[in-house]
């Protein structure tokens, strides 16, 4: 391995429209906005604010923040604020991503809010941090990550160390990259933008950033909605031990699914079968990566990406059909992108906030023990899911406690059952922890992003919309039946696109 490129916190990257060193008072808009930087939409605005590096030293050191405005549609009148938007990570960009929600607001909703995004401090155009070159760290085929010998445990547990060393070159100022004080930055932007209270949108983590700002910021909440809820309780070390028993059902469901639909892909027709086919192709790509780069790794990681959403299934169903029956690997190929600058700097955000939030176990025996445990029932995510974490089991900066949630405001949370990514139960802790929220069920459900992401759902944005727009609240938790898997055609599964882009949809920067 070598060094990675690494940049230093507070670097300039975007000309200013305005430096602002200090939060203004609500009321006035200090906010200059300007043309957004080239390859952002045309009809987004953009502005950049000087945010304090430590907040408990507001005259110090100053990190650069870009945030975004897709100004309302309507009147003065039709106008209700502005609607802060977090799609998650942590590590998830959100210039662009205002744009994107916009686009998805019923027109009513247009009218009302001016959608604004930022990137968090340390993301995309944010004050960027990186912890290793991605052209030499990530270069495929990655190690085998189901560990079969003490070998393996050492290959990968050397990586994870190795990673963590990279993020701490950046310095003792990556100790202020956590979710407080991007917390506190979204209240410098609330104050910037001269609102009295902000509405907030928040998905997968910004679930958890959302309900930090509540809890710290309380008497400036307005309408908040949190969707695929983090379970506050379980930061961040038996959060990810539930994704892995979330992602194992997930992927089961998969299975079945691409059972029942044999016609199309003939992989079997029992959840069995499509299993062996599975896992014979994961065996077959380890042997001889496609393309000299795709291997068992990168297979698991195509497969983990693709239970966000239903909506991906049918194309890797048929990547995989292709290489078992054609024996054609351009459609697996197709489903593997290399992760490039972006892509790590989502995963070093990712890692940097996560590790800061709270103490993750320093004892490598711990994690070894757990991954082995889970791995007996819920195999499918249990050791990608602890390297990419493992990092943290060689941070020195880490809360002692994660930031306490429990606002008592009129909240709106809203989760699907069967979500891999934010599992159910975590999001009956979070609501749970918000004493006075309401909870949206949907039933029968895989999908990670509900509120807007399942736009024909007429009851789920019925919930949502009413709760923006009108201020109103269900009286008690109610329940949505959830969207049917996708129903494939074969003309369809051949020509299905890669997953979603990250940029397009909520969830964390794997």
């Amino acid at each position: 391995m070598v060094a990675g490129a690494v940049a230093a916190i507070g670097a300039g990257v975007l000309t200013s429209p305005l430096a602002a060193t200090a939060a203004p008072q609500a009321g006035a808009s200090s906010v200059n906005w300007g043309s957004c930087p080239p390859g952002y939409s045309a009809t987004l605005q953009c502005a950049t604010l000087q945010v304090p590096l430590d907040y408990a030293h507001p005259g110090g050191k100053k990190l650069s923040v870009v945030i975004s405005r897709a100004k309302a549609t309507g009147t003065a009148a039709e106008r209700q604020g502005a609607l802060l938007v977090n799609r998650g990570g942590p590590g998830g960009t959100g210039v662009q991503y205002a744009q994107s929600v916009q686009n998805r607001l019923p027109d009513a909703l247009k009218k009302a809010y001016d959608v604004i995004g930022f990137d968090p401090r340390g993301v995309g155009l944010s004050s960027p941090i990186y912890c290793v070159d991605p052209d030499t760290f990530y270069k495929g085929p990655l190690p085998e990550p189901i560990p079969s010998s003490r070998r393996d445990l050492a290959i990968n547990t050397g990586r994870a160390a190795y990673y963590a060393q990279g993020c701490l070159k950046n310095g003792p100022d990556v100790r202020f990259i956590n979710t407080a004080n991007t917390a506190r930055d979204m209240d410098f932007i609330r104050a910037a933008l001269g609102e009295r209270k902000i509405n907030y949108l928040g998905y997968s983590y910004g679930t958890y950033l959302g309900s930090v700002y509540a809890s710290l910021f309380p008497d400036n909440v307005r309408r908040f909605i949190l969707d695929s809820a983090v379970d506050p309780t379980g930061v961040w070390y038996d959060d990810n031990l539930g994704q892995n028993v979330a992602f194992d059902k997930s992927f089961h469901e998969f299975l079945r699914w691409t059972a029942s639909n044999d016609a199309v892909f003939h992989l079997g027709k029992t959840e069995g079968a499509v299993s062996k086919n599975w896992y014979a192709v994961r065996a077959a790509v380890k042997k001889k990566p496609v393309g000299g780069v795709l291997g068992s790794a990168e297979f698991d990681n195509i497969g983990s990406g693709a239970m966000y959403a239903d909506s991906t299934w049918p194309g890797l169903a048929q990547a995989v059909s292709d290489y078992v029956n054609k024996h054609d690997d351009k459609a697996l190929a197709d489903q593997y992108g290399p992760t490039d600058l972006a892509g790590e700097n989502g995963n070093a955000i990712y890692t940097t906030v996560g590790c800061n939030d709270k103490a993750w176990p320093h004892n490598l025996q711990k994690w070894y023990a757990d991954a082995a445990r889970q791995y007996k029932n819920y195999p499918f995510l249990v050791y990608g899911n602890m390297w990419f974490n493992l990092p943290c089991a060689f941070w020195p900066y880490s809360a002692k406690q994660a930031t306490k949630v429990n606002f008592r405001g009129d909240i709106l949370v809203i989760n699907a059952t069967g979500d891999p990514a934010t599992p159910y139960p975590g999001a009956l802790n979070m609501h749970k922890a918000l004493r006075n929220s309401r909870l949206v069920t949907v039933t029968g459900q895989w999908n990670h992003g509900q509120y807007l992401y399942q736009s024909k759902n007429t009851c789920t944005m019925g919930y949502g919309t009413d709760w923006l727009l009108n201020g109103n609240l269900p009286k008690k938790d109610v329940s949505c039946v959830g969207d049917p898997h996708p129903t494939p055609t074969a003309a369809a599964a051949k020509s299905a696109a890669k997953a979603a882009t990250a940029n397009d949809r909520p969830g964390l920067p794997r």
